[in-house]
């Protein structure tokens, strides 16, 4: 046989470490293993919104376009309204829920740039990636 003996383990990995002891594949958790499953579902999931955003955000453009024409209106009927004060507050109302709107949906706008930014760079790691197996 090869002289040094081995406890009867056969060597996987290369030369042993301290103490004769061979060195150990590391040991994936089940609760490691769903989470990469999670990133790589929630990377899919991702993707797929990103390649949706710009038909949404084209969508919400012209949801934009057509509210800053409502608040132009209202605030016309703010300014006829005059010194009526009870017509001015439930025009203001009218407006204010308006622009609320308006704030959503640029909130909306901004997460789906990001989510795009974020997707770009998930595509540009994954042609890394098979650039660096091709070569």
């Amino acid at each position: 046989a090869s002289g040094a003996s081995n406890g009867g383990f056969a060597a996987v990995g290369g030369e042993g470490g301290a103490g004769g002891r061979e060195r150990e594949a590391p040991v994936v958790t089940a609760a490691e293993r769903e989470a990469d499953k999670a990133r790589r579902v929630d990377g899919a999931k991702l993707l797929k919104e990103a390649h949706n955003a710009p038909g949404i955000i084209d969508k919400i453009e012209r949801s934009l376009a057509v509210l800053e024409e409502d608040v132009v209106a209202i605030d016309a009927r703010l300014m006829a309204a005059g010194a009526d004060v009870a017509a001015a507050q439930e025009i203001q109302v009218e407006r204010d829920a308006k622009t609320a709107k308006q704030e959503l949906y640029y909130a909306e706008w901004e997460r789906l740039e990001e989510v795009m930014a974020a997707a770009e760079e998930i595509k540009s790691k994954q042609e890394q990636g098979q650039a660096a197996g091709a070569g």
